[in-house]
């Protein structure tokens, strides 16, 4: 029986993030016709939890650090220093580019491995400084999926040589790949400065709304009985967790029946929110969840005010595919996420004085949903709509024609 050919994918970390879920989501429907593999490229302060989600999905983990033992450590920098004094200075860089090379040889020719698609900058990075130095050996595809960490709106704060640096920092990394694919034309404003790079093909994050529950063991069906409000993000203040909270608040003058799920890894900002809060019973912290799922299927309306540079929130995509139609801010492609034609699937947010999402704007909302059930309808029904392009097996056609040609 012919093998299958190995894709590797490369994350940054194994952290709840939504470039993290799809990865895990999309190599779970391309495992059909791939062996799929997955390296990260900082091997610390991992979710164990969300890294095996992984592994049970599928995935094989090719760690990539690869550190000599402390002796034979010890022993080749004082072997570079002896070689130093002779005017050789990359004794210890040497050895341990063989050392790499003949890794990652072994791991890509043992498993077949014939793509490597790198999510995120510094995936990318790791992907050119490590891996493409033995492409030719190696012999893969490297195909890059951009997400908002190529955002032009990330670069302007910078002065003018950071923002040179950066920008000559993407070009050798877009130059260096085979193929380039982005989530949102967001993402394309970044080769307005790269004549002779072709913008990349824009595929929408998948997502599969017969997705298995795999949090059953926890019980959220207390939730049916009340208006409820959820929202997933990484636990980041940008993200709008407290804008969220205090609009919620608000509405609990009017309605004190409804309730707030918010779903993260418990960070210290989150864990800081939790203690201010922890006076308001309605508002609830679930910790890590192996999907929304086990509370989507309970939440009327998903939230999400962030004022971070988004690109394409993945949370909003699982509310679609849940039924559940969203708030949101106005921010990267939230707008076209939410709309098909003349059907939109939530609201989107004015700005205050800030350019944040507005408290007041999103506690109006989120009263218009509570109260007018006809407007509530309306926008539910046209989840369904909406979400037909965010279809995981549509994007993972897509990802295989670039693959394969």
């Amino acid at each position: 029986m012919k093998r299958k050919p190995g894709i590797l994918f490369v994350v940054n970390d194994f952290n709840v993030g939504g470039a993290e879920v799809f990865i895990l989501r999309l190599g779970k429907e391309m495992s059909k016709d791939y062996n799929v593999y997955i390296t990260e490229i900082q091997d610390y302060n991992n979710n164990i939890e969300f890294k095996n989600r992984f592994l049970k999905g599928g995935f094989t983990h090719i760690p990539k650090k690869h550190s000599f033992s402390p002796f034979v450590d010890f022993f080749l920098w004082k072997m570079n220093a002896l070689f130093s004094k002779f005017g050789y200075l990359k004794f210890y860089n040497s050895v341990k580019f063989n050392y790499d090379k003949k890794y990652w040889i072994k791991n890509f020719t043992k498993n077949s491995i014939s793509i490597v698609n790198s999510h995120l900058l510094s995936s990318d990075l790791f992907v050119l400084h490590e891996l493409s130095q033995f492409k030719l050996k190696l012999n893969f595809k490297w195909v890059i999926t951009m997400h908002s960490s190529y955002n032009m709106s990330n670069l302007s704060h910078l002065s003018i040589d950071e923002k040179k640096r950066n920008l000559e920092q993407a070009y050798n990394v877009f130059k260096s790949a085979d193929a380039l694919v982005c989530v949102a034309d967001l993402n394309k404003e970044i080769f307005a400065n790269f004549n002779e790079i072709s913008p990349p093909t824009k595929i929408y994050l998948g997502y599969d709304p017969d997705e298995i529950d795999e949090d059953k063991e926890k019980d959220f069906s207390y939730l049916s009985k009340h208006f409820t409000f959820s929202m997933v993000a990484r636990g980041i203040m940008e993200k709008g967790w407290e804008i969220a909270i205090e609009a919620f608040i608000k509405c609990l003058n009017y309605h004190d029946d409804i309730r707030l799920v918010l779903i993260c890894p418990l960070t210290d900002y989150i864990i800081s929110l939790k203690d201010k809060y922890k006076h308001i019973k309605q508002i609830i912290f679930t910790d890590f969840l192996k999907s929304p799922v086990s509370v989507l299927k309970y939440t009327k309306v998903g939230l999400l005010p962030s004022y971070y540079s988004e690109s394409l929130p993945y949370f909003i995509i699982e509310c679609l595919g849940n039924n559940v139609p969203v708030i949101t801010s106005d921010r990267g492609e939230l707008e076209g996420m939410i709309k098909e034609r003349d059907k939109f699937a939530g609201i989107i947010l004015k700005n205050d004085q800030n350019n944040k999402p507005c408290i007041k704007e999103l506690e109006k909302s989120m009263l218009e949903l509570i109260d007018n059930f006809e407007r509530y309808k309306e926008l539910k029904m046209n989840t369904k709509i909406v979400f037909d392009k965010f279809s995981i097996r549509k994007c993972s056609e897509k990802y295989s024609q670039i693959f394969t040609n």
